[in-house]
């Protein structure tokens, strides 16, 4: 073989490596070529890169570079011959699929998927899988205060993981000063363990935001029973009203 030719397609491959050749460039065309010249140019490569013209290449490590080269030959005449892998081609930047990156998924919507998937385990009592989804949906969003709450929620039905959900729903606390729910969170943990003091004080912290919240008043007045009136008539004017559900409260 023509030894200018040999050291033609190992610049070839050199800058096809590199990616400064496209398939047009590596056939010798530009991008406006007919069909008719894309198949002439191939067949004249095909031609000198034939099986027997490598099999006269001396140099082994050569030979093999040369193969690759025809191989390259062979892809891009595959590609450009055909109208609609053309023109995908040529959607892509004129690159290969498997050069094309995938697009990075936003950080923000996964974690809002993650936190939307974990609501629905919450209702359907799968706890441990929703801590999963909200630690994740954190890691990627941090100080949320309505995944903070959620996750809390989660961790309370744990026995062994109430520390850390008293720790999520205080920072979710923090996070939204606006929201009786994590306060009112926070009082249901404590009334469970009996500390009913610590409990009272986030109930009525919580009424303080929410003067009508149902279940802070129910709780209120089961530790304080002989409370005056008024406790009771909120208590009935909250069942009457009939409060919307924990996650479709709005935000004030």
């Amino acid at each position: 073989m023509d030894p200018q030719l040999i050291a033609r397609c190992l610049n070839l491959q050199e800058r096809f490596s590199r990616g400064e050749l496209d398939h047009y460039a590596l056939l010798g065309l530009d991008r406006t070529a007919t069909m008719a010249m894309i198949h002439d140019a191939y067949e004249e490569w095909s031609q000198a890169l034939s099986e027997t013209e490598l099999a006269m290449v001396p140099d082994p490590q050569d030979r093999r570079s040369l193969e690759d080269v025809r191989r390259r030959m062979d892809r891009a005449h595959s590609v450009l011959s055909d109208f609609e892998k053309r023109a995908a081609y040529e959607r892509r930047g004129f690159r290969e699929e498997s050069e094309v990156e995938p697009e990075a998924e936003d950080p923000q919507e996964k974690a809002k998927d993650l936190f939307r998937k974990a609501k629905t385990l919450y209702s359907q009592k799968q706890f441990a899988p929703a801590i999963l989804a909200l630690e994740e949906s954190l890691r990627l969003e941090p100080d949320r205060g309505d995944v903070l709450l959620l996750l809390g929620l989660c961790q309370y039905r744990n026995p062994s993981m109430k520390r850390d959900a008293e720790a999520n729903l205080q920072k979710a606390a923090q996070l939204e000063p606006w929201n009786a729910e994590p306060l009112v969170a926070l009082g249901n943990l404590f009334y469970s363990e009996k500390l009913l003091n610590r409990a009272e004080s986030f109930f009525r912290r919580a009424l303080e935001l929410e003067p009508r919240h149902e279940l802070a008043l129910k709780r209120l007045h089961a530790i304080a029973p002989d409370e005056d009136n008024s406790l009771k008539s909120s208590l009935k004017t909250a069942l009457k009203k009939g409060l919307p559900s924990l996650f479709d409260r709005k935000k004030h």
